[in-house]
């Protein structure tokens, strides 16, 4: 499950200068919107599925969308599947694969390992922490056949 996020702190962290790599699935509605590419959109939000900006229904009154409540919607992050070629050039990233997902059942990582695998962290320490506690079968098996996914900075 990626982070949740507020309309309001995705507005927040874009007039920031942050690019978001994923886009986002609003929790209510199921609808997804993603971060403008240049210029003045960078600062925006568009909707995946018509490309308009977030914000364009407001001006219409008769739709009873109220701004404060556009504000206040959360939208989960969509991680993207990517290689491991592409996870490797990503700050943060995080892994699946059933021998992780084996090996967390069974108890077999300490909280931080398992929350890093969990969560994602920078590909070193998910490497570090594989090597450490996979053999080398299974090591191989994660690298290349795992679900790869760049995780966007907390």
């Amino acid at each position: 499950m990626g982070k949740i996020y507020r309309t309001i702190d995705l507005l927040k962290r874009s007039y920031d200068g942050e690019k978001f790599k994923n886009k986002f699935r609003n929790i209510r509605t199921g609808q997804e919107i993603k971060q403008g590419k240049d210029g003045l959109s960078v600062l925006n939000f568009f909707y995946i599925e018509t490309n308009k900006n977030i914000f364009s229904d407001i001006a219409s009154v008769s739709m009873g969308i109220d701004i404060t409540d556009l504000l206040r919607q959360e939208w989960e992050e969509v991680q993207k599947l990517v290689t491991f070629t592409e996870a490797a050039k990503s700050e943060l990233v995080r892994v699946e694969h059933e021998y992780i997902e084996t090996m967390i059942k069974c108890g077999l990582l300490n909280n931080f390992e398992r929350n890093c695998l969990q969560e994602g962290t920078h590909l070193r320490k998910i490497l570090s922490i594989l090597v450490d506690n996979c053999p080398n079968d299974q090591f191989k098996a994660i690298i290349s056949n795992g679900k790869w996914y760049i995780k966007e900075a907390d």
